[in-house]
């Protein structure tokens, strides 16, 4: 268990308290058993002898906590309350203090619903990459600052190689694994400023914010080597197979200052991998000089 807030609790107590297990301290007890627990006297408790020393240089002699309760009735974590004295509750304050849980539960299990709504909506399934809406709306905001910063702004597109036979050979549900496993590829060799993505099919995309031609091609060149060793499944979900990835790689505002010429370009330098025998990193040859970004 995590604290996620406090009120009235001494550093050195919260720092203690920080993390804990499950059935440890007296909120720990009201979460694994799923019910009130109270603690009148904690030098007459033996469910908490372990801490009574922390307890009384913290002024504390007893305690009440109730567990907090999602919708399906499991446990999401637990509310105490602490006094100076010892103090044992009437009906009507276990009730209150049940009463809070209640609606505290209720706040967190709606946040949550509503982080898991808003992710679901940015994110795509098969991969757990930004979904390719996601990706262009952020794609558009990073052009308008690298424009307004003056500074450079690559983009890679990567194609699974072969990825319609793999499909063909072992099915649709190991090629959701493969592409599950690609996007992990991204994952790791993504900085917390780039942003990788689905873009459609067995495309993968990145965005990479303050960044050269020269370092694109270096990131796509080890996005190329993490797919080439990975292993993939095959049949009867055997991790026993080897794919690769073509990618083409752009930059602006050498290579295009929009979106759309941006990826056009980008797409180029993909059928150049593919046209050179997949497995490798491609690049365009430049066909202007760097243009005048347009108002908008």
């Amino acid at each position: 268990m995590e604290m996620m807030a406090h009120l009235g609790i001494p550093d050195a107590l919260a720092d203690t308290w920080g993390k804990s297990r499950i059935g440890q301290g007296v909120w720990g007890l009201a979460a694994m058993k799923g019910r009130v627990v109270i603690v009148e006297d904690y030098d007459k408790a033996p469910m908490v002898a372990a801490e009574r020393t922390a307890y009384k240089e913290a002024g504390i002699h007893s305690a009440w906590a109730v567990p907090l309760l999602g919708r399906d009735h499991q446990t999401i974590g637990s509310f105490a309350m602490f006094f100076s004295d010892c103090k044992r509750p009437r009906r009507q304050e276990v009730f209150m203090a049940q009463l809070y849980g209640f609606h505290a539960s209720m706040a967190i299990e709606n946040a949550r619903l509503f982080e898991q709504l808003r992710i679901q909506a940015i994110k795509d399934g098969k991969s757990g990459l930004f979904n390719h809406d996601h990706f262009l709306e952020l794609f558009r905001l990073e052009i308008d600052r690298s424009a307004r910063q003056q500074n450079e702004l690559s983009v890679l597109i990567a194609d699974i190689d072969d990825y319609k036979a793999y499909n063909d050979t072992y099915g649709h549900l190991m090629g959701d694994r493969a592409l599950r496993i690609c996007g992990s590829c991204l994952h790791r060799i993504a900085r917390s400023t780039d942003i990788p993505a689905r873009y459609g099919g067995d495309e993968l995309a990145m965005v990479l914010p303050d960044t050269s031609t020269a370092g694109a091609l270096a990131v796509a060149e080890r996005l190329r080597i993490e797919v080439e060793s990975a292993m993939f499944p095959g049949h009867d979900g055997e991790l026993d197979v080897n794919l690769a990835v073509s990618v083409g790689v752009s930059t602006f505002p050498g290579d295009g200052i929009e979106i759309d010429s941006l990826i056009e370009f980008t797409g180029r330098g993909l059928y150049v991998a593919k046209g050179k025998g997949k497995n490798q990193v491609g690049r365009a040859a430049s066909m202007h000089a760097v243009p005048t970004r347009r108002n908008v």
